[in-house]
Formats: structure tokens, C-alpha cells, sequence
């Protein structure tokens, strides 16, 4: 049936299948080129020389179980499981650790804005340095350390694998976020 479908055609069907399976190496090649001509972001899983070249163009390449050398090398990513558990377990951990990275960045952020503001407003005045250099360091230490780590180390939301991929084009902050 792919071998029938007209170029043209593929993105729109690409679009409507969730799974293909049993196609050859170049119908592969396709499909993540058509998903991903389409604005989609394609994760591929494969094991074998065959799946190489789909490996490699996708945007997350992901080897499965022992998989071949050269599977391995083009993949993104290799899991010693092939089982699909333990592939939504990774992408769980993933978005967890993602998510986890942003919520620290944007607490160390926040709550460091006061600090760069005064020693900025101190020196535009003429005031000189209010704090040295030592006392800044001491006073992230100990007062933003452990609610960073908290953060880093918070478990995972419930709703994490319901979430669409985030935009890999997307900054880890945004404006938008240093403004909330």
C-alpha cells in the first residue's frame, strides 16, 4: 500500500496513522520525513542495520534492546529494554528531569533578581559594592541551595506523559517565564 502512495500523499497520511509496522527501510526514511515535514517532532525506535537511516533523521532516535552497531551509533538514545514500558518510563524520566531543570532555573533566577538589582542599583548610584563578592556567594549557598536541589530532585507530575513534546526550539526560559 505505501509503495502505491503518491509523494503527496504522505504527509496527510503520515499524519493519520499513529503505528507503522513491517515497512521497509525506505518507507521509514518517509514517514519521519513526511511527520516531520508536517511540524511534528518524530522519535523512531528500531534494532537493526535497517533502521538506520530512519535513526538518524528522526529527532529522537531511540535503539531498542541490544540492537545492532550500527542502530547504536544513529540512534539518539539506546535502551537496554525493548520492552514499550521501559520506552515510556525514559520519556516519563525525561520530561521529569526537563521540568525539573526549569522550575530551578527559574526559582535561582527569581529569587536572585533582588540581588542583582540591588548590587546594580548601588553601583549606578555611585554607591559603590554593597556586598562583596564572598557575601554574595555565602548568601546563595545558604539560602538558595536546598530549595534548588528540592526542586531538582521533586518527583514527577502526574500528568507528565499527557503533555505534548515541548517545542525543541523553545529557550529552557523564556521571557515570558522571567516576568511570572
Amino acid at each position: 500500500e505505501l509503495e502505491r502512495t503518491l509523494p503527496a500523499q504522505w504527509p496527510a497520511l503520515a499524519a493519520r496513522a499513529d503505528i507503522f509496522a513491517r515497512v521497509s527501510p525506505a518507507h521509514k526514511l518517509r514517514v519521519v520525513q513526511a511527520l516531520q515535514r508536517g511540524g511534528r517532532v518524530v522519535a523512531m525506535t528500531g534494532d537493526g542495520v535497517n533502521d538506520g537511516p530512519a535513526l538518524r533523521a528522526a529527532d529522537i532516535g531511540i535503539a531498542m534492546g541490544g540492537g545492532t552497531e550500527l542502530a547504536l551509533t544513529a540512534a539518539d538514545i539506546a535502551l537496554k529494554d525493548d520492552r514499550l514500558p521501559a520506552l515510556l518510563e525514559a520519556v516519563r524520566q525525561g520530561r521529569t528531569i526537563s521540568g525539573n531543570i526549569r522550575k530551578s532555573l527559574h526559582f535561582l533566577l527569581s529569587s536572585n533578581l533582588s540581588e542583582i538589582l540591588t548590587v546594580f542599583g548601588a553601583v549606578a548610584i555611585g554607591g559603590g559594592q554593597p556586598l562583596a563578592s564572598a557575601q554574595l556567594l555565602w548568601l546563595n549557598v545558604l539560602t538558595d541551595l536546598a530549595p534548588a536541589l528540592a526542586l531538582a530532585a521533586s518527583p514527577d507530575e502526574q500528568d507528565v506523559l499527557a503533555r505534548p513534546p515541548r517545542d525543541p526550539r523553545a529557550p529552557i526560559v523564556g521571557g515570558g517565564q522571567l516576568r511570572a
